[in-house]
């Protein structure tokens, strides 16, 4: 009698099955890590970005004409998910803010924004949908 080599149709087809279970369990759960990923690099940025604009105020007694590029932030960040706006400047007041697009909308936080109003009272804020 000779001895089998190699695998069965059935062995080959249970393998697949395992392997296509995992599968489904594991790309959800790393597309959520990558997504909580870029929200933290988010996060991250928009702070860096409000620690340069307390030193653009110190320099100019003003937020008014401070823009993304004098502080040295780019529009677009954390991989091109986050698109960073500046906006309601004045001399006193800045909204700094970072609107998820792509994947990263289904995110489940939606836009994250820091707002300094007249009290100049730092306020790191999350926007629901």
């Amino acid at each position: 009698m000779q001895k089998q080599q190699g695998l069965t149709l059935l062995e080959l087809m249970i393998v697949l099955v395992i392997i296509g279970i995992l599968t489904a369990f594991a790309v959800p759960y790393y597309q959520r890590h990558l997504r909580t990923s870029y929200r933290q690099q988010a996060q991250t940025v928009l702070l860096e970005g409000a620690h340069a604009l307390q030193r653009y105020y110190h320099q100019h007694h003003s937020y008014a004409d401070a823009t993304l590029q004098l502080i040295g932030l780019k529009p677009s960040i954390a991989h091109d998910h986050y698109q960073v706006t500046l906006s309601n400047l004045s001399a006193t007041t800045f909204t700094l803010t970072a609107t998820p697009h792509g994947q990263q909308a289904l995110d489940k936080c939606d836009t994250l924004a820091i707002i300094v109003p007249p009290n100049n009272q730092t306020v790191f804020a999350r926007r629901a949908p």
